[in-house]
């Protein structure tokens, strides 16, 4: 199978096989190594899904006639934008809690105790995501702090928090719902909000390291 990478056709050489590997195992490290990563891939005809690559790959072996042509970004600028969508998400957040917090206490509320559902999800999503791209990309968080406390605190401090307010949503305590979102968890998000041009700076300092 011919692999053109950027326009560029001798950058790797494949044999016959199951499509996923090759892209998985082959590809991708080489282009990490290389500070880039897949921004589109097709396989002759066919735009590949990177959301699910596996899925988008079942079923399909590569022979000798096939082509995979592949569009690369810097992997620095892909993780900018990462950090871009992060702020957006940690925004969003901030309006619903606001917005939840001033409707849960009132009589019809179902339309906030749904969204309060949503928002309890989002948040841990978003927790994870941060925590998944700080240590992926070895983003040294040595010494940041959220309103004054330990980064690392901070971030266990809101999973506990979202399990209490799942607690009170059983015991349908409304105030305390109110509470813990106005006073423990928004806190915390804006205070990420806060420190997210720390984590750019920082990302900085990794790709230095690795062009040292």
């Amino acid at each position: 199978m011919k692999v053109i990478i950027d326009e560029q056709d001798d950058l790797i050489s494949v044999k016959e096989g199951e499509l996923t590997s090759i892209i998985v195992d082959k590809i991708e490290p080489l282009l990490y190594s290389s500070g880039k990563v897949i921004q589109e891939i097709k396989f002759n005809d066919e735009y590949l899904n990177l959301e699910d690559i596996e899925a988008s790959c079942a079923d399909k072996n590569y022979k000798d006639s096939d082509t995979l042509n592949i569009k690369t970004n810097p992997l620095k600028d892909q993780l900018l934008l990462i950090l871009e969508n992060i702020g957006g998400c940690l925004d969003k957040a901030e309006e619903d809690a606001i917005e939840i917090s001033e409707n849960i206490l009132k009589t019809d509320n179902k339309e906030a105790l749904n969204k309060l559902a949503t928002w309890c999800g989002d948040i841990s999503d978003l927790i994870a995501n941060i925590d998944s791209f700080l240590s992926t990309f070895s983003v040294n968080i040595e010494g940041l702090k959220i309103n004054g406390k330990d980064f690392q605190e901070s971030i266990k401090d809101i999973t506990g928090f979202l399990d209490e307010i799942n607690t009170a949503l059983e015991n349908n305590d409304k105030t305390t719902i109110a509470d813990l979102i106005e006073f423990e968890v928004s806190p915390i998000v804006i205070g990420l909000k806060e420190i997210l041009p720390l984590f750019k700076e920082r990302l900085d300092e990794v790709f230095s390291t690795q062009q040292e």
